[in-house]
């Protein structure tokens, strides 16, 4: 959270950044900063299995105005829209796909957390997971249990977890660097 727009800019965005810049990888990526005192999405304690509220944020909501507007202004292939985010905006991950499903061919949360009781919202989505065993911020079970959920909803979608059992909450550097994360990433689409 912040008001200079430069906070976002780093654990592992300006890795992403770098390689984004490649013939491999040519993507226009969007790193959005929540205000502060504001939150991505409403849940219950973060250490605790919790839900999300019933009705999107005002930040979500923005974030989604501003996500169609890109869309519109650039040449985006809205079949190729990915969502990345740690910590809070790990949460904010799971809230959007399952608060917009369809809308986007895959996200990676990290060091988050979703609803393991709407699992099946979740089976719109590939899912790539990925969490400090460590974490003393974040519980990892929140990880742990909404990937068995969705996986026991039998979903077709490609749905991953890593955990690293020596990484705490500070595990985003790691999992942005993971080793065929963006070919998995690049390989999505909604249809």
């Amino acid at each position: 959270c912040g008001n200079d727009n430069k906070k976002q800019f780093c654990n592992g965005i300006e890795y992403l950044d770098s390689l984004l810049d490649t013939q491999k990888y040519q993507a226009f990526l969007y790193a959005p900063q929540c205000p502060e005192q504001n939150q991505w999405s409403v849940y219950q304690d973060k250490f605790e299995i919790h839900q999300f509220s019933d009705s999107a944020t005002k930040v979500e909501v923005r974030l989604m105005q501003t996500i169609e507007y890109l869309t519109k202004k650039h040449p985006i292939d809205q079949k190729r829209i990915y969502l990345i985010g740690l910590s809070m905006g790990g949460y904010a991950v799971w809230d959007l796909l399952a608060r917009y499903p369809g809308q986007f061919a895959a996200g990676i949360p990290i060091c988050g957390g979703g609803d393991p009781k709407i699992a099946k919202l979740y089976c719109n989505s590939p899912v790539w997971a990925f969490h400090g065993k460590r974490d003393d911020i974040v519980n990892v079970e929140n990880t742990i249990q909404i990937i068995d959920a969705i996986k026991s909803q039998e979903c077709q979608i490609d749905t991953k977890m890593t955990i690293y059992p020596d990484q705490n909450h500070g595990c985003w550097g790691r999992a942005v660097r993971e080793p065929g994360m963006l070919d998995w990433l690049f390989s999505k689409s909604l249809y």
